[in-house]
């Protein structure tokens, strides 16, 4: 709500190797400067063989995380505090809709 987000928004998250888009679902379970991605398929992707996955497009945090950043302890790859910056994709929504 402080960056004038909504419910239904359409947003762009960039993160510094990537971006997606998706729809703002808001909640207050988050604290004020964090955004969460669920999983999302986001498959779709024209060098991915997945047949089945495919047919399931949709949004990935792994087109914003880093292969390269990697979690100390295990070794996997870092997939939360990925720094993001959301904005507004199209023109504001109308309050009297």
């Amino acid at each position: 709500a402080t960056r004038g987000l909504a419910d239904g928004d359409a947003v762009r998250i960039s993160s510094a190797v990537g971006d997606v888009e998706t729809i703002v679902q808001a909640s207050r379970d988050l604290q004020p400067g964090v955004a969460c991605l669920p999983h999302g398929y986001g498959h779709g992707h024209p060098q991915t063989r997945q047949r089945l996955a495919n047919t399931r497009p949709g949004v990935s945090y792994n087109d914003l995380s880093d292969a390269n950043r990697l979690d100390g302890p295990s070794g996997n790859a870092a997939l939360n505090g990925v720094e993001v910056l959301v904005e507004r994709v199209g023109a504001p929504r109308s309050e009297s809709a």
